[in-house]
């Protein structure tokens, strides 16, 4: 099989079926033409770049597969792995290239399915020991915090945009002052609350007692009533007893024990009430 064939048969495989829980589209630059491809990732809202729309073509030699095709991102990307600067390195990678091991590493055997899976784990994890810049690298190693600021900023300067952002031969401008980051600490503080809310939400729950009301009339079961807290377990057996006109003093019948049966016929009957009455107390814990 021939390069030509080789990328028609894998661009159709993707095409027919997308790579699954990833953000991405992968069209032709030209329709004619199998050796440049169109890339585009969503960031995922998970990670640094969250929110991003970021283009990027694939390059193919007409060797492929024998020789490794090239990854070009045309958003710029504030990112360990992404070649920012036209004289990063002379003569050897262009501006926005992509170092990921699985293309450093070339194997013809390598299928585009993997190079695109590959290519969506640099949003998660920026590879240190592949840098271009020495400087961002060691802001990502001793200031990790700083470096995900910085990232998300530029995620929304630069990858807010459904077209192809290009920048041509100008090196990514990733300036910057302090102010510029405070709407990004302020939410990034708002999630980190939530997150714990959301922890603490769930330590409650562990210790969260799940009550349920099975309510008899004659004998007969009427309804089974899921009560979360004390509280609404209150409330229905308040509306129980009200239905039948029961009145009753709750703190004095609200002692609860494991399947505990809370006898009304005693109480209808002084009311001069036929029905007979139960409402079983189920009291278990939820384990979340």
């Amino acid at each position: 099989m021939n390069s030509l064939e080789r990328l028609k048969q894998e661009y159709q495989d993707i095409i027919t079926n997308p790579l699954p829980n990833i953000g991405c589209s992968v069209n032709l630059s030209n329709l004619d033409n199998y050796y440049e491809w169109k890339v585009c990732y969503f960031g995922p809202y998970d990670s640094m770049y969250g929110g991003g729309l970021f283009h990027m073509k694939l390059l193919f030699p007409e060797q492929y597969p024998a020789q490794s095709p090239e990854i070009i991102m045309l958003t710029p990307i504030y990112h360990l792995n992404v070649n920012s600067r036209k004289d990063n390195h002379p003569g050897s990678e262009s501006l926005g290239h992509v170092s990921v091991s699985i293309i450093n590493w070339w194997h013809p055997d390598t299928t585009i399915r993997e190079i695109l899976t590959q290519l969506y784990s640099i949003f998660y994890w920026p590879n240190p020991d592949s840098p271009y810049s020495f400087e961002r690298n060691d802001e990502y190693r001793e200031n990790r915090s700083l470096f995900e600021l910085k990232a998300k900023y530029f995620t929304q300067k630069y990858a807010n945009s459904m077209d192809v952002l290009q920048y041509g031969d100008k090196d990514w401008d990733f300036s910057y002052n302090e102010k510029d980051l405070e709407p990004i600490k302020l939410k990034v503080q708002k999630e980190k609350e939530k997150e714990k809310e959301k922890i603490k939400v769930k330590e409650d729950n562990k210790n969260k007692q799940n009550i349920n009301l099975i309510f008899t009339n004659n004998g007969k079961t009427k309804t089974t009533i899921q009560c979360g807290t004390e509280e609404l377990m209150r409330d229905v057996i308040q509306r129980c007893l009200n239905t039948f006109g029961i009145t009753q003093n709750l703190e004095n019948i609200l002692p609860i024990f494991h399947g505990r049966r809370l006898d009304l016929s005693s109480s209808v009957k002084d009311n001069r009430l036929e029905n007979d009455c139960n409402i079983d107390i189920i009291h278990d814990v939820i384990f979340a």
